[in-house]
Formats: structure tokens, C-alpha cells, sequence
């Protein structure tokens, strides 16, 4: 029998390093290979959603490097180049940027600044929420963490008059000593080698060069003042709509100030591609809801107006692609991964009013179209659903009226008599041959059912009785057999049943009367 722990032996005090690497789902994401749809290039330069399966904490530990670049530019006007450099044979990534980092020590706690940013969870410029802050970092917990699952982690940066470099080795257990040099030029770049070991790759696989480079297109997308380079690629956008154009042609386009939005018709359900201060956030949040909400309200207005339809906003949104690029102050996310924002829009720092000239294109478009097209087709299928109801009862109704001939089995040879109340087929009732006719008495005038639904037709007694007789269905074609005399063949229906007809028999269907010997072999209807 195993020893009972003591509490003392239960309870368990880590370093802030241990506990990043034993739970490090708090803080970049899962570690364990992820099953998800994606947007990646393909060949010819253009977004598709693909399945792939990749380590979701891998890639956000890249993105905490090149998102300070990015943040760091928001700073320094003269950053405006960020290159990124993967080698695949040994595994490493460089992030490079033209900013640069103070080469001084810190008065309080005595190390320079950049070994002080990158190997601290709690270092940085962000924390003070009296300030507006229009970047990505929020935590300062980001570019140690890469530090922390990386086996080799190299800083260079200069500030104009001096350059540092340090490595920090094994997950930050190790270190060299800074090397400080005088230097004119202003840079930094982080130079790590993921630990491949504790992911459980081998190696970089394309599928991790895709995402990369994906990430660095959404950022050129985001930030048209910068130069991005993969590989020696160039990766650079005019404005946000390039980017969207990349998924879906000819989306409509607007700006204002601190937003972008692009929107496209959709035929996959309501899809939206939103970045908040160039963080890709997967799950929308309150940015994404401040915009389609007002594009739905008002588009709701116009087809009600012109079409008099009455549609929830969800039957709106589900027709549409949304792309959203704003600025946001403060921003709060769900999360440490931030792929939600939870900023409630009084907070945002800017607004964007959806234009009545993009309602309008919006409006003429095929959102609009595949959204009445939808309509229809509901309609179109209640309607089927609701005659599927309505037949069911005629074909339950008891027919009580009707004097029917005797001869079922032969009712081509038979004649239904329709007469105007039971006391006119009193007569007939005596005299009639009763193998072969049938007698049918209406009570008073007939419904005139030319303009009635469906639902209304059914109210009248005398309709019932009468389509009951003589076996119509409501929005079914009757179907009329002339005995010839012939050969019986098999014909045989869409859904599956198989008539058994005279060769020489005509079948009336859709309006017209086609021989059965010209249907023999094929669908009839």
C-alpha cells in the first residue's frame, strides 16, 4: 500500500517559470495537436479554408515577438520594417524590426533593459491603464514566454549609440552575459529555436510556414505604413480591402478613422475575419457585433420597405462575410490568447458609423438577392409541408355525401354525377346504373377557390367531400388513365414507385397527355 502525502507534500510552491511550463494552457494555449478549419494561401495567392491540425501555443509564442515589433511601431515612427526569417533545416525563427530597444539599465533593478523585457513575466510598458494604449501587449507576459519554451533564445538590439546581445539557453535556465558595444544603428532581433521536444515535433513542417506566413500578411493587412518580408517575400497592402479581396471579389469597402470594414455576400453562414489592434481575433467580440448590427438594422428597414418582408437580423447575418480592422483603446480580451474581444463599445475610444452608401451597395447585391432567394425557397417549403398536412386530412376525411359506383375496381368506365343538393339525387339515386355511376350532391353555391389559400379552401365541407370523391390532392396534378387495350409495362417514379400502365395508355402530367409507351424506361416524374 502506497504512503499517504501529507498535506505538506501535497501542496506545491513553483517558480513562475515552472508554472508556465506545467500549465502552459494559461498562458499561450494548448499544447496538444489542434483539429481546425483555417484560412491559408493557396497557389494562386488567394485565401481558402483548409483542415489542418497544428499546435496552437506554437504559433501564438511567433506571435508575441512579431506582435511587439508591430507594437513598437505604433511608438516609433521610424519603425516600418519588420523581416522575418525561418530556417527550416535547423528549426530557428528571427524576427527582425528598425526600432530598437534603450541600451541602459534599469534604475531599480539593476540590468538592462532588454534582458529585463524578455526574461520577466511582469516587465514591461503596458501596465498603466491612466494611459491610452493602442497595442497588442497587454500583460507583459508575451516575448519571456517564447524565452521560456525555447531552447536557444538570442536578443540583439541597438539604440543608436549602443548594442546589446544575450542568449538565454534550455527554457531560460541558462544565460550568457550581455555584450555591450557602441553602435549608431537602431534594430532589434529575436533569434529563438522553439523546443521542438517538449511540442513534440521534429521540426518546422510546412503547415507551421503557412500559418507564419498568414500571420504576416494579416499584419501588412492591418498596418499599410509597414514593410513585411518572409523569406525574402515581400508582403505589402495598400488598405484593408486588397486583404479582403484575397477571400471574396469585389467586396464593399469603408474606412473611418480608426475602422475598416469590407463586406461580401456569404453562402456558408454568417463568416466574419476581424483584427483588433492587428490581433487576429478568431472568435469576433464586441467590435464585430458594433458593426453588423448596424448593417443588419438598416438593411432589415430596406427590405422591409421595398419587399415587405419582415426578417430576424439572424436570417440577415447568415447571407453575409464581414471583415473588421480597428483600433481599439485598452483593449480586453477573453483571454490570454485574445482571440475575443470583450471591450464594451462605449470604451472602444472611436466609433464607425456604417454608411447609408454601403447599406445601398450592400442592399443591390447578391447578399440581398441569396437572402429573398432564401425567403423563397422557406416559403416554397412550409408551403410543401403545410399541403403535405393538408392532404393528410382530406385523405382521413369521411365522405359522407357521396353515392359512390360500385365498380371500384374500374373507374375508368365510371361517370360522377354532381348535382346542386341531396333532393335533386333522389331520382337519380332510384335510376342510376350502380356499377358504373355515382352520384354527388353540393349544398348551395360552390366556393370559388381561385383566390383562397390552401387553408381556407380546406374549411368548406363541400370541397372536402367533393376532392375526397373523386381523390385530388391540393397542389398535385391529377392523373387521368385512357384504356386502350395493350400490353401492361412498368413505369417507374422519381420517389420510386412503380405504376404498372397499358402500353397504349396516355398519362396527363404537367400540363399535357404523353403516351406511356414514350415514358417506358424512363422517370415519370
Amino acid at each position: 500500500m502506497s504512503k499517504q502525502k501529507t498535506i505538506s507534500e501535497k501542496i506545491k510552491v513553483l517558480t513562475d517559470v515552472q508554472h508556465v511550463r506545467h500549465r502552459p494552457g494559461m498562458y499561450c494555449g494548448s499544447i496538444k495537436l489542434n483539429n481546425a478549419s483555417e484560412w491559408l494561401l493557396n497557389d494562386e495567392g488567394k485565401f481558402e479554408k483548409r483542415e489542418v491540425e497544428y499546435i496552437p501555443a506554437f504559433m501564438k509564442l511567433f506571435d508575441e515577438i512579431v506582435s511587439n515589433s508591430v507594437d513598437e511601431s505604433k511608438r516609433n515612427s521610424n519603425l516600418d520594417t519588420i523581416i522575418v526569417k525561418v530556417d527550416e533545416k535547423t528549426g530557428s525563427i528571427s524576427i527582425y524590426d528598425n526600432g530598437g530597444i534603450p541600451v541602459v539599465i534599469h534604475d531599480q533593478h539593476g540590468i538592462y533593459i532588454p534582458e529585463l523585457v524578455f526574461s520577466n513575466l511582469r516587465a514591461g510598458i503596458n501596465f498603466n491603464d491612466d494611459e491610452e494604449r493602442d497595442v497588442a501587449g497587454t500583460n507583459g507576459v508575451g516575448s519571456t514566454l517564447t524565452n521560456i519554451f525555447s531552447t536557444s533564445f538570442r536578443i540583439q538590439t541597438a539604440d543608436g549609440k549602443k548594442s546589446f546581445d544575450q542568449t538565454f539557453m534550455n527554457g531560460m535556465s541558462e544565460k550568457t552575459e550581455p555584450k555591450i558595444k557602441n553602435s549608431d544603428k537602431h534594430y532589434t532581433e529575436i533569434t529563438y529555436v522553439p523546443d521542438y521536444k517538449f511540442f513534440g515535433m521534429s521540426g518546422l513542417s510546412e503547415i507551421y510556414l503557412k500559418l507564419i506566413k498568414k500571420r504576416l500578411v494579416e499584419i501588412a493587412a492591418c498596418n499599410n505604413n509597414l514593410k513585411i518580408n518572409f523569406n525574402g517575400e515581400k508582403i505589402r497592402f495598400r488598405n484593408f480591402k486588397e486583404y479582403a479581396e484575397l477571400f471574396v471579389a469585389d467586396p464593399f469597402y469603408e474606412r473611418s478613422g480608426k475602422w475598416e470594414i469590407a463586406v461580401a455576400p456569404s453562402s456558408n453562414g454568417f463568416q466574419t475575419i476581424s483584427y483588433v489592434n492587428s490581433i487576429e481575433t478568431k472568435d469576433g467580440g464586441t467590435h464585430v457585433y458594433a458593426i453588423h448590427s448596424q448593417l443588419v438594422e438598416k438593411l432589415r428597414v430596406l427590405i422591409k420597405k421595398k419587399h415587405k418582408v419582415e426578417i430576424k437580423p439572424a436570417e440577415i447575418r447568415n447571407h453575409m462575410m464581414l471583415f473588421v480592422n480597428c483600433t481599439i483603446i485598452n483593449p480586453s480580451f477573453s483571454s490570454q490568447t485574445k482571440e475575443k474581444l470583450i471591450t464594451e463599445p462605449k470604451d472602444f475610444g472611436s466609433v464607425h458609423e456604417v454608411s447609408d452608401k454601403l447599406v445601398k451597395l450592400v442592399f443591390q447585391s447578391e447578399v440581398v438577392a441569396s437572402i429573398l432567394d432564401w425567403i423563397d425557397k422557406k416559403a416554397q417549403a412550409e408551403e410543401r409541408a403545410q399541403l403535405r398536412k393538408l392532404n393528410a386530412n382530406l385523405s382521413t376525411a369521411k365522405i359522407l355525401k357521396l353515392i359512390d359506383a360500385k365498380a371500384r375496381d374500374k373507374r375508368e368506365n365510371c361517370t360522377l354525377g354532381i348535382f346542386e343538393g341531396e333532393s335533386a339525387i333522389s331520382a337519380v339515386r332510384q335510376f342510376r346504373e350502380a356499377q358504373s355511376f355515382g352520384a354527388f350532391p353540393l349544398k348551395g353555391k360552390f366556393l370559388n377557390v381561385s383566390e383562397l389559400k390552401n387553408s381556407q379552401i380546406i374549411q368548406s365541407d363541400d370541397v372536402v367531400n367533393l376532392m375526397g370523391s373523386i381523390g385530388l390532392r391540393l397542389g398535385e396534378e391529377p392523373t387521368k388513365y385512357v384504356p386502350l387495350s395493350g400490353r401492361v409495362v412498368e413505369i417507374q417514379t422519381k420517389d420510386g414507385k412503380i405504376l404498372k400502365l397499358d402500353e397504349t395508355e396516355e398519362i396527363f402530367i404537367n400540363g399535357k397527355w404523353i403516351s406511356v409507351k414514350e415514358l417506358k424506361n424512363k422517370p415519370l416524374f
